[in-house]
């Protein structure tokens, strides 16, 4: 009875202390944050037509020196709906050097509807943003988001790996892994397999795997 007592006493001292520290890292994440300006503009010129204005409010400006995010809600307040619509947001350091860009696809607007979104970024010393509007999003069939950072896949430290990575599918990218790995085994040799089985061999344990390697 008392080790059952111990142990739930150390799973609760446990639970509190995870509790205490996510509670304890946010308070030190939050207080790390401070607000950026910027400036919003929601003019734009759709093909065809004349110039529109849509309502954007940033309400959440926030920056580490490493990272931060912006809040940023639009509205359509043209009068008509909006096939095809990006907002795109540029993220300056405090020596006003654009340090990088984003893009949101906000295309099937209708008229009076409001869309909201988070951009979260990476970035050192962010100083203040500019957001704006136009009809066409760039092509990115081949930019990688790896985790904030957008990544060019046909010039990965000078590799062109866009027929190995594909970024709208993780099982696409892993069947390409795959079979490129076959087709890199292929070319070895067979003496190759068996230097490198003779080393594993000589190397593994006294009485490694149910005793097979008695060396």
């Amino acid at each position: 009875m008392s080790t059952m007592t111990s142990f739930r006493n150390y799973f609760v001292w446990i639970i509190a202390f995870f509790v205490v520290s996510v509670i304890l890292e946010n308070a030190l994440i939050n207080d790390m944050y401070k607000t950026i300006s910027g400036s919003e503009n929601g003019n734009i010129t759709f093909t065809g037509s004349v110039n529109n204005d849509l309502e954007i409010i940033v309400e959440e400006s926030k920056a580490t020196s490493v990272n931060g995010y912006l809040v940023i809600k639009i509205k359509n307040t043209t009068g008509h709906y909006i096939n095809k619509c990006c907002a795109k947001i540029e993220l300056f350091t405090e020596r006003d050097v654009l340090a990088s860009t984003k893009y949101v696809d906000i295309s099937n607007f209708d008229v009076n509807q409001t869309k909201k979104f988070k951009i979260n970024f990476k970035g050192e010393n962010i100083a203040h943003y500019a957001v704006s509007l136009q009809e066409d999003s760039p092509d990115k069939t081949y930019i990688l988001d790896l985790f904030g950072f957008e990544i060019d896949i046909r010039d990965v430290f000078g590799m062109d790996l866009s027929s190995i990575i594909d970024p709208n599918s993780v099982k696409d990218t892993g069947l390409n892994i795959w079979n490129l790995t076959l087709g890199f085994l292929k070319t070895i040799p067979a003496w190759g397999y068996l230097i490198a089985g003779g080393i594993v061999i000589w190397y593994m344990p006294k009485g490694f795997l149910f005793g097979i390697f008695p060396f």
